[in-house]
């Protein structure tokens, strides 16, 4: 089980939660979402309108 380190730089309005995931976990979530392989990475992101994001967004824009 991997841990998820969150940062908080209020300045940048970061505000996640730290939760625990199991990696497979997360793979099963992007096939379910049709995330394409090449468009995956450890920082994607689902709203919850179903909008996928990657990379570093800001929370408060997700």
């Amino acid at each position: 089980m991997w841990r998820l380190y969150v940062f908080n730089f209020q300045k940048a309005g970061w505000h996640l939660r730290p939760k625990f995931f199991h990696s497979n976990a997360v793979t099963a979530i992007k096939n379910k979402k049709g995330i394409e392989r090449r468009y995956r990475s450890c920082h994607n992101a689902i709203s919850k309108y179903n909008s996928v994001f990657h990379a570093y967004v800001p929370a408060k824009f997700i």
